[in-house]
């Protein structure tokens, strides 16, 4: 069936609507509307096209947008937990007994980018989920992804409170 062929028909559907309905009004719109797709088709087959690459394009767009925002979450939690590690063995040669109280220090920034590591899979599956038209799955799976970047952010905040208190003596 054609685009010409399917709107003929729809607009034969809403003229017989239109024949019932009390108010003609927003029929006549609908149909002077498919009166132009008719005259046209070719004209709203470009148009569709060009919406649908239009969506493609903010598609890509967001999933660009997501792997920026969970490499730097990565890049901040594993930098974080090296640069305490390097910190820790640095003290570990002139105060060993610093080790102890350091080393804790470590843990929210390996969450944090373990969290990282749990993104990355998610959208995977996700992505997964919407290819195979399964949205209900694929939401879900986005927003646990959602809820995993925030901790990781938070984690990394947490992180820096803790190595903060622990240096200054505060705790």
């Amino acid at each position: 069936m054609t685009i010409r062929q399917f709107t003929t028909d729809l607009k034969a559907e809403v003229e017989g609507m239109r024949a019932n309905a009390k108010s003609k009004n927003e029929y006549n719109k609908v149909i002077a509307y498919l009166d132009q797709i008719i005259a046209s088709p070719d004209k709203y087959k470009q148009y569709t096209e060009l919406s649908h690459q239009s969506n493609l394009e903010m598609s890509k767009s967001e999933i660009e947008s997501d792997l920026s925002a969970i490499k730097s979450a990565m890049l901040l939690n594993g930098g974080a937990a090296i640069a305490m590690l390097a910190f820790i063995a640095y003290l570990s040669e002139s105060r060993p007994f610093s080790i102890s109280v350091l080393a804790p220090t470590i843990l929210p920034f390996t969450l944090g980018a373990f969290a990282s590591g749990l993104i990355y899979g998610g959208r995977y599956l996700a992505q997964t989920c919407y290819a195979h038209k399964k949205t209900k799955w694929g939401d879900r799976i986005t927003h646990l992804c959602i809820a995993l970047g925030v901790a990781s952010y938070t984690a990394f905040f947490v992180g820096i409170l803790y190595v903060y208190s622990v240096l200054s003596g505060k705790l």
